[in-house]
């Protein structure tokens, strides 16, 4: 099942033989892994707790907090609602992608944790990267076909469980936790209502009044609701929608970046720059050279999600899952 990691620019069909999904009671999602051969970025960012874990080759991974090299047998921690966007470093460059729900981490931890993002080589073998790589594999392993049922899946909730213990515990960041509030079923309708309307007209002249006019709210109340139900603020949510279009647009057409800027929703060139460049450290421009420089706009293909069973995730899979781990030097 695909979640709700894929915008709606590429979503590939469903496909229970790429996707491992674990669900709780109600059928909410808990965690899902997959594999993918990365290629030109996205602009991406989810409710999520994302483990991004490179299997093979390198990608510059660009986010709110920085821009980290991943190499081989690395990985890197992104916090839900932060924007992201990778870059492979190396032809055929797959990586694996293990998210938790946000609420999930918050039963299991009484909170929401923010998880510090190491990605260093030097720590790249140590004894905890060794178990949170342990620990991704048993996951996406325990739900392949042969394993599906009460026990695989008992099994897979327990990976999650033991990896957030982990990760509290060795990668909490600087910055204080986050207190989530229990949303109850009526608001979580009424904020898919605006995600849904900003996500139509987003490209046009969109303001908070006028969201706050569809919505029949104050705009004051709407502002300050939007953000305690999303974990951002309207323009925020807006420019990070643009700016994953104009992204794709990047990729996929050979359009001046001025005519994919005001296509995308931004006002003029200024804006459009900024916003490419806070997110991605590199300007529009330098972005679309690296893409003709790999081929040609319009010719290079995006991130290709891959079957389970192909032949490197699988063997790189075994490797971490099959290594001893010394469990007193992680706790």
């Amino acid at each position: 099942m695909a979640s709700n990691r894929q915008n709606s620019f590429q979503k590939p069909e469903d496909n229970p033989e790429i996707y491992r999904t674990l669900y709780d009671e109600d059928d909410d999602v808990i965690a899902e892994a997959h594999a993918y051969r990365a290629g030109n970025f996205r602009f991406n960012w989810n409710a999520y707790l994302d483990i991004t874990l490179v299997l093979k080759g390198a990608i510059r991974l660009h986010t709110e907090e920085g821009v980290f090299q991943v190499s081989e047998d690395m990985f890197a921690i992104i916090n839900p609602n932060v924007g992201h966007a990778a870059l492979t470093q190396e032809d055929d460059t797959i990586v694996l992608v293990l998210t938790i729900s946000e609420k999930y981490v918050k039963k299991v931890c009484g909170f929401l944790p923010v998880f510090a993002n190491e990605c260093s080589p030097e720590r790249a073998d140590g004894p905890i990267q060794c178990l949170v790589r342990a620990l991704t594999a048993s996951f996406f392993q325990s739900l392949s076909e042969d394993r599906t049922g009460p026990d695989g899946d008992f099994f897979a909730r327990t990976q999650i469980d033991f990896l957030l213990a982990v990760l509290q515990k060795h990668f909490s960041g600087k910055r204080p936790a986050e207190k989530l509030q229990e949303k109850s079923q009526q608001q979580r309708k009424r904020t898919r209502e605006l995600i849904r309307y900003i996500d139509r007209h987003f490209r046009e002249e969109l303001t908070l009044s006028d969201l706050a006019e569809q919505a029949g709210m104050n705009t004051s109340y709407l502002s300050t609701y939007f953000r305690s139900n999303t974990g951002l603020g309207f323009h925020e949510y807006l420019i990070r929608k643009r700016l994953a279009y104009a992204v794709y647009q990047l990729n996929h057409s050979d359009d001046s970046i001025l005519d994919i800027a005001l296509d995308s929703g931004f006002a003029d060139i200024k804006p459009f720059y900024s916003a490419f460049r806070r997110y991605l450290d590199l300007s529009p421009g330098k972005y679309r050279e690296a893409l003709k420089a790999q081929g040609g706009v319009g010719q290079i293909g995006g991130s290709t999600v891959l079957p389970a069973d192909h032949e490197t995730v699988q063997k790189k899979l075994n490797q971490y899952a099959g290594r001893p781990v010394i469990l007193s030097a992680c706790l």
